[in-house]
């Protein structure tokens, strides 16, 4: 080796002696010392881990101009856990985000709901009170009609329901029962003897249409008997000649047979052959002879 090397070699090993020898050797880049205790964003951790990569690979041991590779790992490993630590932050950084969010998002749905079951519910009261307006102002004009009328007149309305099976208000377009009326009409009438005086002529009034109606039943039971007897005496007397001989002379002595009733029943005291004025006047009248 000649002399200069040597002397070289000698003034690198005094300067490694004085602690100097990172400088000499040209080995430190200033990377370790410009790195940031934490990555501000991520572009910046992956810069630098990019950075920290490359002089992991291209490090040599004890070479001028070159990084060491135990610095070199050293520091890729603190970027690294940068990295992780920012990755970490960034991660709960977003969770808390999406779980505001998600909470934002369930308070706006919650308010929208409420509002929504408060826009119901204010429709709600106003159909209620749509409602309970035109109910009143029905009631209304179904009361003007009675409020006007004197007490007799009410009762004559009431007894003529009675008569009729019902009330038909044109004016309405309904027709309605003989209860709905009356309280209608004892709601318009205010003095309690006029009231009184409604429910007694309603009573009266079902009485004489329930007394009316069993006698037109009667009537017809009794028309349809005396229509049933006569049928028959027609039938017998269609029989024959010899019969209808017999029976003519046998009633004959006693001046004929006894007059048949509409009701069924045959008169006591009128013959067929008298005169018939006066006979079955309380049972129909005369429908034909026995």
């Amino acid at each position: 080796m000649g002399r200069s090397k040597w002397l070289v070699v000698c003034v690198l090993l005094a300067a490694a002696a004085a602690g100097c020898g990172r400088g000499v050797f040209l080995q430190d880049d200033g990377f370790s010392q410009s790195l940031p205790p934490e990555c501000g964003t991520r572009w910046e951790c992956v810069t630098l881990l990019e950075k920290a990569r490359r002089r992991e690979v291209t490090c040599e041991e004890n070479t001028v101009g070159k990084v060491r590779c135990d610095e070199a790992r050293a520091d890729l490993n603190a970027v690294e856990r940068m990295k992780e630590r920012f990755d970490d932050r960034e991660t709960e950084r977003l969770e808390l985000a999406a779980e505001r969010q998600r909470l934002s998002t369930e308070q706006e749905e919650e308010e929208r709901a409420r509002a929504e079951e408060e826009q119901q519910r204010e429709e709600e009261q106003w159909r209620v009170l749509e409602a309970e307006r035109a109910e009143q102002a029905a009631e209304n004009a179904r009361l003007d009609v009675y409020r006007f009328m004197t007490p007799p007149l009410r009762i004559q309305r009431l007894v003529r329901c009675q008569e009729d099976g019902g009330e038909t208000r044109q004016d309405l377009g309904v027709s309605r029962n003989c209860d709905t009326l009356l309280v209608d009409l004892l709601a318009v009438t205010e003095i309690d003897s006029d009231k009184q005086a409604l429910v007694r002529a309603n009573e009266e009034a079902i009485e004489a249409v329930r007394k009316a109606k069993e006698a037109g039943e009667e009537r017809e039971a009794a028309r349809q008997a005396a229509a049933s007897r006569e049928t028959q005496t027609t039938r017998y007397s269609g029989g024959s000649s010899s019969t209808s001989n017999s029976r003519a002379s046998s009633a004959a002595p006693s001046g004929g047979g006894r007059l048949l009733c509409c009701d069924g029943s045959l008169s006591p005291s009128c013959m067929c052959s008298g005169s018939r004025r006066g006979c079955c006047s309380h049972h129909g009248g005369v429908c034909g002879c026995e």
